[in-house]
């Protein structure tokens, strides 16, 4: 409303020009002149102030003067910027921080509603879902831009390995042994290789440790640490509860 008020308040004066030209003094027409100059630079600068104020109410962070210009994409001259961030300043309509060199400036916050903590957690399960389906859009266009050789490639890949499970189940619905008597029977020797030389180890190892702890001043924990020995339960293994070969 107040730019077209502007508008028309310019229009009146050019008309008032052109009957000043014909009757009055030349005086009297410049007069209008210089006042239909100033009008039209007063609103290029109330506009400005106005594009400025609104991109940072909308943005609500700070920017140095050079970031709004650039943001701005020369909407606004640069010169122009400052003058309406000084303006915007004094008239209390935005906030300026110095820091060393560097001015930063950003919308009043008390003209913000603060949120409580409940929209808060809101907002954050909000953003948490957004992330979400951005990152199975991702897949999804990963996936698509997979090219056709690809594609056929990894469908006969499937096939396959699809072929292969179906022959597997319909042993084992038949009742057909997977695994042949050989192979159970050697499974099982190098199973008790194994806990034989296991439990024997452990035995050995231990009395080696019981013996120096006859003459150590310090716990049994303190010299296992020290020889750096890694013990059953260090590993989550209880060796009294594995089956006997």
């Amino acid at each position: 409303m107040l730019f077209s008020m502007e508008a028309g308040v310019r229009a009146l004066l050019k008309r008032a020009i052109e009957i000043c030209s014909s009757v009055f003094h030349p005086f009297t027409s410049t007069f209008f002149q210089t006042m239909v100059k100033a009008t039209t630079k007063k609103g290029a600068v109330d506009n400005d102030e106005s594009v400025i104020l609104d991109y940072l109410n909308k943005q609500n962070r700070p920017y140095s003067a050079i970031d709004i210009f650039n943001n701005l994409h020369g909407a606004v001259g640069k010169t122009a910027v400052t003058k309406a961030l000084a303006s915007l300043t004094a008239g209390e309509k935005i906030i300026e921080k110095e820091y060393g060199k560097q001015h930063v400036y950003c919308p009043r916050q008390d003209q913000f509603e603060i949120p409580d903590e409940a929209e808060l957690d809101q907002l954050d399960q909000t953003i948490d879902e957004l992330r979400d389906q951005l990152r199975e859009e991702n897949v999804k266009v990963s996936g698509a831009s997979m090219k056709t050789v690809d594609i056929i490639a990894r469908v006969a890949a499937l096939r396959t390995k699809n072929a292969a499970n179906m022959e597997r189940l319909e042993k084992l619905k038949t009742g057909t042994k997977l695994v042949s008597s050989a192979e159970i029977a050697r499974v099982k020797k190098n199973y008790t290789t194994a806990h034989t030389a296991w439990r024997s180890r452990k035995k050995m190892c231990m009395n080696v440790i019981d013996q120096v702890m006859e003459s150590y001043p310090k716990p049994k924990a303190h010299l296992i640490d020290l020889v750096k020995m890694e013990t059953d339960e260090e590993v989550g293994v209880n060796f009294a509860s594995m089956p006997a070969p």
